[in-house]
């Protein structure tokens, strides 16, 4: 399986491979090789289980200085590519602005699974580029997609970051160690996450590889911008979604953006719409 991840928007490209079966981490204090390991095979697993799963956001921010706010009550889900099956696209569909309906934005996203084309998935790029417009000013794809760590986690991506063994933290759970990742810095090359340097850390359960917490920090002129996302192991759907996000980014240096995401309503997209078409 391999990520790409684009500088302006993140897509996720997934290619066939056979699972290893890895052997569970059984010291004390794993290694970081041991730790990455675990996460890079737990990641490789996760993405098919998440494949056409959608969620409910209600996303409020707000801007410190001059006090205007935005809230935004989305869909959000992993697209699979129509016609090449290996890529993948985090998707925000904006349904509710502030408490106004965005029109029309479902009968797009649903005419991408019932009638797939390349020219569908191409108004689905439109939409997610789209998406920014709905936010407060200052933010980037990175910074508003709660999957961005977990993607870096990706063993397509591990020669272009240096891997660090974090502490444990007893306060997200047992056996809970932090992984950190930095990207390195090439000539020539474009950036994963952003063209400034950039940090992220991946909360990791060492037996099991699961990711439950993650934190983006990206720091520039105007400031440190961060991503921390929550997630929790779903039993039924036998895969970690997120519960919570937590954004921060800074606009000239002068208002700071501050946003919280909340994550409910999980279920599969293809019922949702083989039930809506029912209906009809």
């Amino acid at each position: 399986m391999r990520f790409r991840l684009p500088f302006t928007v993140v897509v996720l490209a997934v290619t066939a491979h056979v699972a290893r079966t890895v052997e569970p981490v059984r010291a004390q204090q794993p290694s970081m090789e041991q730790l990455r390991d675990a996460a890079g095979d737990y990641v490789r697993s996760a993405y098919p289980l998440l494949a056409n799963l959608v969620g409910t956001e209600e996303y409020r921010q707000q801007a410190s200085a001059s006090g205007s706010s935005r809230t935004l009550k989305s869909e959000v889900l992993l697209v699979r590519h129509p016609t090449e099956t290996s890529d993948w696209l985090f998707f925000r569909d904006v349904l509710v602005v502030n408490g106004k309906p965005v029109p029309n934005q479902q009968e797009r996203l649903t005419n991408l699974f019932i009638s797939p084309s390349l020219a569908n998935w191409e108004l689905v790029r439109e939409i997610a580029h789209a998406d920014g417009q709905y936010h407060l000013p200052g933010s980037t794809p990175s910074l508003i997609n709660p999957f961005i760590v977990v993607a870096l986690v990706d063993r397509s991506y591990w020669p272009r970051l240096q891997f660090k063994l974090g502490k444990q933290d007893q306060d997200a759970g047992a056996g809970i160690w932090i992984l950190e990742l930095e990207e390195l810095r090439r000539d020539k090359e474009e950036p994963l996450l952003a063209r400034v340097p950039s940090r992220a850390r991946a909360w990791v359960e060492a037996t099991t590889g699961r990711i439950l917490k993650t934190e983006l920090r990206i720091n520039n002129a105007s400031g440190t911008s961060s991503n921390r996302t929550t997630f929790r192991f779903d039993e039924a759907l036998r895969v970690a979604v997120p519960v919570e996000m937590k954004t921060t980014w800074s606009l000239f240096g002068q208002v700071s953006v501050n946003g919280t995401a909340k994550y409910s309503d999980y279920r599969q997209f293809g019922v949702r719409t083989e039930e809506s078409l029912k209906g009809r």
